[in-house]
């Protein structure tokens, strides 16, 4: 009776079990690199059979999926809050939106730079592709609406988006970057006139939290 009491309260719900082997597998990718983590060290982390993990997951790379998507998905989820806000015009929700992104790269500066290592770049190539895939729509709406509002003058909304967040992304890659202060105060000039000619607002429209 008393081992049935210790089953029934450790027992893990499908969810709760999923969900832990993602943390699992997020720390380790980090730590590790994905390419040197093996299935068999998620499901050690957390003293689980390995058949649990195939239960949940076909391979190591969907997991890796699932790693991403969730890191995606809660970005995502704040930046369409920032792109339903119709109460601000699209130029200050389109301001606001690549300050939130400018902010998550600040606040996970030691998350990305072990993305950025040699032994993550699968990892890294998946979360450049999905976060373009997901980002750009979202963006790409607002930049929409600001056409038709008479804000914006562009004529491709979609491909200006695109290349807006890639240029922004790509700042991020560089090592050391936000320490380098007269350098970053530079490139936050050059990223706002980006903003002002891609989108065809008058100059300062944009102001960017880059420090």
């Amino acid at each position: 009776m008393k081992d049935l009491f210790i089953m029934v309260r450790i027992a893990k719900t499908p969810e709760e079990r999923r969900n832990e082997l993602i943390d699992a597998a997020t720390v380790l990718f980090l730590e590790k690199g994905y390419d040197e983590t093996a299935v068999s060290d998620i499901v050690k982390k957390i003293n689980v059979a390995q058949g649990t993990f195939y239960y949940h997951f076909k391979s190591k790379s969907e997991i890796l999926e699932a790693v991403v998507d969730r890191f995606i998905s809660e970005i995502e989820k704040a930046m369409t809050e920032i792109s339903d806000n119709r109460e601000k015009s699209s130029a200050a929700r389109f301001n606001d939106a690549v300050n939130f992104l400018i902010k998550i790269a600040e606040s996970s500066k030691e998350v990305l730079d072990d993305v950025h290592q040699e032994n993550n770049a699968l990892m890294h190539d998946r979360i450049a592709k999905i976060t373009m895939a997901r980002l750009v729509p979202v963006l790409a709406r607002i930049v929409h609406q600001g056409v038709e509002s008479g804000e914006f003058n562009v004529h491709h909304p979609i491909e200006s988006t695109d290349v807006i967040l890639s240029a922004l992304f790509w700042q991020f890659h560089q090592p050391g970057l936000m320490e380098d202060k007269q350098r970053l105060a530079r490139i936050k000039i050059t990223l706002e006139h980006l903003l002002d000619r891609m989108l065809g607002t008058a100059d300062h429209t944009f102001v960017l939290n880059l420090k």
